[in-house]
């Protein structure tokens, strides 16, 4: 999983993870998930809104996501669905790993 640059916003609880060195053409929003695609259809970041309520199942807190040393996510695509790959380190907690599937977006 190749590091990215990210970003917390406590006050609207979104995660940010993101590639800086990848141009964003758009972006598509799925329930709690923002992608934003680079020219090429890659992904090059990912919004997680309500984010500590979207990972508390992985024992994630706000504060945790505060104070988060860094991330990355890798995305594959399977049939009918993109399957993202998302890690967390935060201080002195094991990674947070967690994986989300959402429907393929086919790009022309």
């Amino acid at each position: 999983m190749a590091e990215k640059m990210m970003d917390y916003d406590a006050e609207e609880d979104s995660f940010f993870i993101y590639s800086k060195d990848r141009h964003v053409k758009g972006s598509v929003d799925f329930g709690d998930f923002m992608l934003d695609f680079d020219d090429n259809g890659n992904v090059a970041g990912i919004e997680i809104l309500n984010a500590s309520t979207v990972l508390e199942g992985l024992g994630v807190t706000k504060e945790m996501l505060s104070t988060a040393i860094k991330a990355g996510f890798t995305t594959s695509t399977h049939g009918d669905a993109m399957y993202i790959y998302f890690g967390i380190i935060m201080p002195n907690r094991p990674e947070a790993r967690s994986m989300v599937a959402i429907p393929a977006i086919r790009h022309r």
